[in-house]
């Protein structure tokens, strides 16, 4: 079970809530249902096009779910777009899949081992010198504590929240699929 360190709670008898959660399979069924709960409204013209000349960086995200709610990321100050809101992850390096790529990102920024499940969706969304292609994967979250190492903060938000919150333009997109 991964859980955000609660100050108020004992740990030695379950909440309610995770009785519940207990009872149902953890296994996000469809995925696709979730895009459309996740979408917002955009500012920016979606359908523009990339251009093809500028270096690509191919990043890989993680959308996890919990009992509604998603889990984000806020980048650092230092960081390219920085304190802007995004989907956990981060760069693929040479040599590397998109699942171990995306395990290695959540354990340097958050602490905790993700197990990877399919891809859900992927946009290529052009910047002023380079272009990503992001791709979204479905995770789950495996034992022990999340914590913000390697991000200014994490939270679980509902899709109804996410307009309160900025998102990098390319996370902003892979939501809207």
């Amino acid at each position: 079970r991964v859980r955000m360190a609660d100050p108020d709670h004992d740990g030695r008898h379950p909440r309610p809530h995770q009785r519940e959660r207990a009872k149902r399979q953890s296994k996000i069924r469809d995925p696709f249902r979730f895009i459309s709960v996740l979408s917002f409204a955009h500012r920016r013209d979606i359908s523009q096009s990339v251009r093809q000349d500028k270096p690509k960086i191919r990043v890989v995200a993680a959308l996890i779910e919990r009992e509604g709610r998603y889990l984000i990321t806020k980048r650092r100050a230092s960081a390219v777009l920085p304190l802007l809101w995004e989907f956990p992850g981060g760069r693929v390096e040479d040599g590397e899949t998109d699942a171990e790529a995306l395990c290695r990102e959540v354990m340097e920024r958050l602490g905790v081992h993700a197990r990877v499940g399919m891809l859900i969706s992927f946009v290529d969304h052009e910047y002023e010198n380079y272009r990503v292609g992001l791709h979204l994967y479905q995770c789950e979250l495996e034992e022990g504590e999340l914590r913000p190492i390697g991000v200014a903060d994490a939270r679980f938000v509902s899709s109804a929240e996410f307009e309160h919150y900025e998102f990098t333009p390319a996370d902003e997109l892979s939501v809207a699929r």
